[in-house]
């Protein structure tokens, strides 16, 4: 099936269903299938809940049924807070930005154009989650070489 977005003049991708903004058309592409697609494969077991995404259906379990659904969801636990996550990126954005908000900040640039780019090395990106993904590799060794955080971030 061909998915047809809308681009904005500002190179941002616009949903035709319900006028959501995602700034990357992969993004976009997630978005409209887990909201529009019509294809909701995924149902929760404890509601009238469905989606297209298991990821989507697990994270919906861990914030809406955590105390009867822990054993159905694998999860990512964060060891400084009672944060969870069905993916191991999604430990790793929440660690980054609630945890090590003041690093992260010290490494998030802007370029003319308005793209985010890494301080620490100069790579832009267009996304936050591809910066905040790539940040693990340019924070400092003495940050990344606790055990904790090395724990969070999966290195």
């Amino acid at each position: 099936m061909a998915y047809e977005y809308i681009k904005t003049p500002n190179g941002s991708y616009e949903c035709p269903h319900c006028h959501e903004i995602k700034k990357n058309q992969s993004t976009m592409h997630m978005h409209y299938r887990a909201n529009h697609d019509g294809a909701l494969k995924h149902k929760c077991k404890d509601c009238d809940y469905e989606t297209s995404t298991k990821q989507t259906l697990d994270n919906h379990i861990l914030a809406k049924h955590p105390a009867v659904n822990q054993e159905r969801v694998k999860g990512f636990e964060c060891t400084s807070c009672e944060f969870k996550s069905v993916s191991r990126a999604g430990l790793r954005s929440h660690y980054l930005l609630r945890h090590l908000s003041k690093e992260v900040s010290k490494y998030l640039g802007k370029t003319e154009a308005g793209d985010i780019q890494c301080t620490g090395c100069g790579t832009e990106f267009s996304s936050k989650p591809s910066f905040i993904y790539h940040l693990a590799k340019c924070l400092p060794q003495v940050t990344v070489a606790k055990p904790q955080v090395k724990e969070a971030l999966g290195i």
